[in-house]
């Protein structure tokens, strides 16, 4: 598998952790812990980390890409990107001291240290994202919730 040079991330907003322990999907652990990074899409960030894989990218924009637009209820407005690795990463915070991962939240502001990785299973190919490290830069919550507060309707208590 051909990779890139490591490339620091701008800053990012974090979505879907699991840097503790590694991501299991519909009961199916795989093998890899990962982030991920949600970019608005008018970013520095974003333009940066797409140019960095147009120079890596010798498949000309053919095949699979990391970076995909927001669908859900939560996403909309951003461009998500999952960086993962069969490493636990290290993770920083905003003076560069080692911490927990269980620190890091959704919606922390990040930076992240990644790799562009080429693949081809057969069936399908295109670019990766792989993980290095991580860095909280900022706590990105607000109120500790990670999700929108909806207005209260009628009589219900919640």
């Amino acid at each position: 598998m051909r990779m890139s040079d490591e490339v620091l991330t701008g800053e990012f907003e974090m979505g879907f952790i699991h840097l503790t322990e590694k991501e299991v999907i519909k009961g199916t652990d795989t093998g890899k812990y990962s982030i991920q990074m949600r970019l608005k899409p008018d970013s520095q960030t974003l333009e940066e980390l797409q140019s960095k894989l147009s120079e890596f990218d010798q498949m000309n924009g053919e095949g699979w890409s990391p970076f995909k637009v927001g669908e859900g209820e939560y996403d909309t407005g951003f461009i998500l990107t999952k960086a993962k690795s069969i490493f636990q990463p290290t993770c920083k915070n905003a003076e560069g001291a080692e911490i927990d991962p269980s620190v890091i939240r959704k919606g922390d502001k990040c930076l992240a240290i990644i790799k562009f990785a080429e693949f081809d299973t057969g069936t399908m190919k295109g670019n990766t994202v792989l993980l290095e490290r991580v860095q909280r830069i900022a706590d990105g919550r607000s109120g500790g919730l990670d999700f929108p507060v909806k207005e209260k309707k009628g009589d219900i208590p919640f």
